[in-house]
């Protein structure tokens, strides 16, 4: 029991600094942490799910596809402290309501970079599909939430921080469950 704690709460932490290695990314390695931060979270979901080590690349390429389709003011407006997006800031897919409903934007971006994750869950683990998929949607909306009521500055690496450490939190327990 001890070592299973011990076990998930180093993923925990480990995922929390491969989701910072991949933002911003300047606590080791500047930009450059965004590779090592895919592959991390790749070994991270191989041994989460007692996977082949190929399975590695495999998270890590759909990592690196869910988290590329844009963050802009989804990140911005909270790091702010607050969650009017400026309209000039927007990304592309972000039309209709999405526009000016954060909540909603944040709902879909997390599942956008969720969706990648989930179809590689589902190729070798399909039991912890949508686990994984709702691990990503809810810890893209919470982070930036919790971020606000945390800190007064560096609210975007913050939100990074918690959301690594949230999103394996979340697959954990989900996996647990199972």
């Amino acid at each position: 029991m001890i070592i299973e704690i011990v076990t998930y709460s180093l993923l925990i932490v480990i995922s929390a600094i491969a989701d910072r290695l991949r933002g911003t990314g300047n606590i080791f390695f500047g930009r450059s942490g965004e590779i090592p931060g895919a592959l991390i979270t790749g070994a991270l979901l191989m041994y989460l799910f007692s996977l082949p080590l190929h399975s590695i690349l495999a998270f890590a390429l759909a990592w690196k596809i869910g988290e590329s389709i844009g963050w802009s003011e989804i990140m911005g407006a909270p790091s702010k402290g607050h969650f009017n997006m400026d309209p000039d800031r927007i990304e592309g897919w972000q039309k209709g309501i999405l526009e000016h409903n954060w909540l909603l934007s944040a709902t879909v971006r997390g599942a956008l970079w969720g969706l990648p994750m989930a179809l590689v869950t589902y190729y070798y683990a399909p039991q912890y599909t949508f686990g994984v998929f709702l691990s990503y949607t809810i810890g893209f909306v919470l982070a930036p939430v919790i971020s606000i009521k945390v800190v007064e500055k560096k609210r975007w690496p913050t939100a990074e921080w918690i959301r690594g450490g949230l999103t394996m939190s979340l697959m954990i327990g989900l996996t647990l469950l199972e």
